[in-house]
């Protein structure tokens, strides 16, 4: 059976196969350094690694640099390739040095966030490493272009891969009742199948009544002695 959903795996001494089928894996989404939901050649388990570590990412605060570098605020700028402003612990405004941190192989560079803001990683040449605020951003640009800042931190706060993340929580809503089925969707408890009756010769008795059939009606006085009770 195949499962509709799956939670990222760390890529270290793991079995290199599918999270919905158990076949040989081929594909990865990455989540984050040494973190990936596994999928194999089938282009549908592929698609639904894609979407769980997106919700992997909405559930942890994070979002991936190349998704977040398509937006407009880094299309319709160079904030990408400028030096950006970065306020000193001091209060003093750095305006050299520093650039927005760029994706590597054991840093993934994620815009984060943490205590009550978004933050966006920063690098300077040197390889001192920050964060700063992402309204922190408007610093480093002109204020005609304020307002890319402010939607997309809208888009953050809405949530950057929401539809992603609700997507996962049907499917592991669904893939929970299948593997865990309520006694409403079970067959009848032997004991709800029991029914009392009257025989003619042995008094009131109990037959049991398949599930979906009418409940047998009992015919005399049911207080009768526990000797007429059949065997």
């Amino acid at each position: 059976m195949t499962t509709l959903c799956a939670w990222p795996i760390r890529t270290v001494l793991f079995r290199p196969i599918c999270a919905y089928c158990g076949k040989e894996e081929s594909f990865y989404a990455h989540c984050d350094f040494r973190l990936a939901v596994l999928a194999c050649d089938n282009p549908e388990h592929q698609l639904l690694a894609k979407r769980d570590a997106k919700s992997w990412l909405h559930k942890n605060g994070r979002v991936r640099p190349e998704h977040y570098t398509k937006e407009p605020l880094f299309q319709e700028t160079e904030l990408l390739t400028m030096d950006v402003h970065v306020i000193r612990s001091s209060g003093e405004v750095e305006t050299e040095g520093w650039m927005i941190r760029p994706h590597c192989y054991d840093d993934h560079a994620h815009i984060q966030f943490c205590e009550g803001a978004w933050y966006v990683p920063v690098i300077k040449k040197e390889g001192f490493q920050k964060s700063i605020k992402v309204q922190e951003l408007k610093l480093s640009l002109p204020e005609d272009k304020h307002a890319l800042v402010d939607a997309f931190e809208a888009k953050l706060v809405q949530g950057f891969y929401l539809a992603e993340s609700l997507a996962y929580d049907e499917a592991k809503k669904i893939q929970e009742e299948q593997d865990n089925p309520t006694p409403s969707s079970t067959k009848a408890l032997p004991e709800e199948c029991i029914q009392s009756f009257f025989h003619p010769v042995y008094g009131i008795g109990r037959k049991f009544v398949p599930p979906g059939q009418e409940p047998a009606e009992v015919q005399g006085d049911p207080d009768q002695s526990q000797e007429n009770l059949s065997i």
